[in-house]
């Protein structure tokens, strides 16, 4: 065997770094493509991902008849740099317009919104309270609403053991009356019921009305001066039965004029406003 010697040692070495040499720029080679296909590979995704998004905007705006030409030239030609290859190309132009059909969109609400405010300027159109205000017949509501109260205030006084015929009477009164769309009628006899069903409560006694606020109590009247008339038992207005003095012409609550009572019809003597029966002759008062 041939002695190894410097020139083969030399020989040897050369031959390692030459496929050394080859080797490293192999590996560099291939990290080098393997980088920029990655790389394109990203771009492809983005530029994808970019005219998917833009189509389902302009298909959206579309359906709201929102359009713009320029937005779908740029939309195709960003459908043929993607085919190309050129993926930055084509996620700019798709960028480009989105751009465009966000401004198209905007321009379209805000002449949307002044048509509307043209409209709403312009319009003779009655609104739904002037509607219902005129469907309504007069007194209506108001009727139904003292009904309401008159109704609390009989139960309320009924609870409390008071008397309350005179109420109940005007308040069938005045369910009838609206019943048959009298409503004048019904406003009226209904605030005679709430009234007489007041007067029987006591002055400290707040009649609550379901679903309304409290009304308070009118307080209570001041004692007469001396020498002046009380009402009397037995006498009443007829048209609300409120209690009535002798010396009262008119009623003090619903401003009936009451009757006057003249002379015994047996015997002729005068008979008093708070007489029953005649101080003469026994005879039933007028």
């Amino acid at each position: 065997m041939a002695d190894f010697g410097p020139f083969e040692a030399t020989l040897v070495l050369i031959f390692v770094g030459v496929v050394s040499g080859l080797i490293w720029y192999e590996l560099k080679v291939l990290r080098t493509r393997r980088m920029k296909g990655e790389g394109r590979s990203e771009l492809s995704e983005q530029s994808h991902n970019a005219l998917v998004t833009t189509r389902a905007i302009r298909d959206a705006l579309s359906g709201n008849k929102v359009t713009n030409a320029e937005a779908d030239v740029l939309l195709l030609r960003a459908d043929g740099a993607h085919a190309r290859g050129a993926y930055k190309a084509a996620v700019e132009l798709c960028s480009e317009a989105r751009e465009l059909l966000i401004r198209e969109r905007i321009r379209s609400q805000q002449q949307g919104e002044l048509r509307r405010l043209d409209r709403m300027a312009g319009s003779d159109e009655e609104t739904t309270k002037e509607k219902l205000a005129k469907e309504t017949p007069p007194n209506f509501i108001q009727a139904k609403f003292t009904l309401n109260l008159a109704r609390e205030a009989v139960e309320e006084a009924r609870k409390r053991g008071h008397g309350v015929a005179p109420a109940e009477a005007a308040l069938r009164s005045a369910q009838a009356a609206f019943d048959a769309g009298a409503y004048d009628d019904a406003l009226k006899q209904a605030l005679q019921a709430k009234r007489a069903a007041e007067d029987s409560l006591p002055p400290d006694v707040q009649v609550v009305v379901e679903g309304g606020p409290e009304r308070p109590r009118p307080a209570a009247p001041a004692p007469p001066e001396s020498g002046a008339s009380r009402p009397l038992p037995g006498l009443a207005c007829p048209q609300c039965h409120a209690a009535a003095s002798p010396d009262d012409d008119f009623c003090r609550k619903c401003g009936t004029r009451l009757p006057r009572p003249g002379p015994c019809a047996n015997c002729g003597a005068p008979v008093k406003a708070d007489d029953a029966f005649c101080r003469k002759c026994g005879a039933k008062a007028p």
